[in-house]
């Protein structure tokens, strides 16, 4: 676990809204966009995909296959808001980019 300087960070756009991030993306290539999805249905993932948005997804839903999918596809996956200290070990062991926390962890 290492945290990042100020000058190291690059924002990242999280939105409910697909026309916010398909602006956005149009507008940039590169910028780190996340669709925010309580679960993760076949259209929702799909559309992930042909905009190359990462999923910010409520960690109740996610399961070890669902991490492994959305690396497969080459995005990234944060999870929220996860307050138990378990659960957040076993989604970081599962291999989640980000977890979303009130908490401090680790």
């Amino acid at each position: 676990y290492k945290l990042l300087s100020t000058a190291q960070k690059e924002p990242i756009v999280i939105s409910f809204y697909d026309d916010v991030l398909e602006y956005l993306r149009e507008r940039d290539v590169d910028i780190q966009l996340q669709k925010i999805v309580y679960s993760l249905t076949n259209s929702k993932f799909e559309k992930c995909k042909e905009y190359n948005w990462d999923i910010d997804m409520d960690y109740e839903y996610v399961t070890s296959d669902i991490v492994k999918k959305v690396q497969k596809a080459g995005l990234k996956l944060n999870v929220w808001t996860v307050n138990n200290r378990n659960i957040a070990r076993l989604l970081y062991k599962w291999g989640v980019n980000y977890i979303s926390t009130d908490n401090k962890f680790f």
